[in-house]
């Protein structure tokens, strides 16, 4: 009791904070070796800001900018945490890995490390999706929060057409991958049968 208690307090100590024009701390701080960063070239890179806002199940949401092959491509996000108490805003910068195609950005990214924040802090963290994609980022935050648990996120360019031609390139690569499945099953089972 007196954990949540604490928590509850050093969320509405940090209020203002939040609310306020002050600008985000420790801007010169170093970034941290992200394990994609030490052995592959980055494909773009991303800024996005995030807010948070929980209690017992977390809600994040917010906006982005990927800059992919000389271009700036604007995208939205939406997305939570499964144990979250608190409420933050955060400004993240990073690379994007693994982007072979543009439409492979938009989709549904899990995280792989969980969050602590009291007041100002840095942090980092990696989020992959299901198209093998790597966002590596640093981000400040402001507020307070606590997320016990990884979170996921989705990401949807904010272009309807674009996220359209996304949602029909994945659509299209599912088919794809249902097709070579169910022939490397048929050649298989025609293999089984000349062997018997």
């Amino acid at each position: 009791m007196k954990k949540i208690s604490v928590l509850l307090a050093a969320t509405f100590i940090s209020a203002p904070l939040l609310f306020s024009n002050q600008s985000f701390a420790a801007n010169d701080h170093k970034p941290v070796e992200h394990p994609a960063a030490a052995s592959e070239k980055p494909s773009g890179t991303v800024n996005m800001t995030f807010h948070s806002a929980d209690v017992g199940v977390g809600y994040t949401w917010g906006e982005g900018v990927l800059k992919y092959r000389g271009k700036s491509y604007n995208f939205r996000i939406k997305g939570g945490d499964i144990v979250a108490l608190g409420f933050s805003k955060s400004q993240a910068s990073g690379h994007v890995y693994n982007l072979k195609h543009l439409y492979d950005f938009a989709g549904n990214y899990a995280s792989a490390s969980g969050e602590a924040t009291a007041g100002v802090g840095v942090g980092a963290g990696n989020l992959k999706n299901t198209k093998n994609v790597v966002i590596a980022f640093d981000t400040n935050t402001m507020g307070g929060r606590v997320a016990g648990a990884p979170g996921g996120f989705t990401i949807k360019f904010t272009d309807s057409k674009l996220q359209h031609a996304a949602k029909a390139k994945n659509k299209a690569d599912k088919k794809a991958d249902k097709a070579k499945t169910t022939t490397e099953d048929l050649n298989e089972q025609q293999l089984n049968k000349i062997s018997k």
